[in-house]
């Protein structure tokens, strides 16, 4: 096999590696419905935590977030939406309005391990 082939090859991998685009689960808590939608990105959530419930209001990209919703997300949790770089696809809580009891949950998605329910 020539040289040249070899990183033809690798290129085509790594163009099939990189372009797979990872898996949200979107939860609409109202009527109790699960989608999944893709992100390029890692996936965000704001939730309400209740005493004896808790409540995903939604999901999505950050990346695929508009300018607007940015905004809106700072104007309710007082930050900006973040990026946080995660081995695995799991979930992490930080307490942003003990009052309120409002909490931000950044979600840190993989193809394979974002399919199943953070709260497990």
């Amino acid at each position: 096999v020539m040289p040249s082939s070899i990183l033809l090859l690798l290129l085509l991998i790594s163009i099939i590696h990189f372009s797979h685009q990872f898996q949200c689960i979107h939860h609409e808590s109202e009527n109790d419905r699960v989608k999944i939608i893709q992100c390029d990105s890692y996936c965000f959530a704001d939730i309400i935590h209740a005493p004896k419930e808790r409540k995903f209001i939604r999901r999505g990209c950050v990346k695929n977030q508009s300018i607007i919703e940015k905004v809106q997300h700072y104007v309710k949790f007082n930050t900006w939406p973040q990026v946080i770089d995660c081995p695995q696809g799991l979930s992490r809580y930080r307490l942003m309005d003990e009052t309120f009891g409002n909490y931000f949950e950044q979600l840190c998605c993989s193809h394979d391990l974002c399919t199943s329910s953070p709260n497990e």
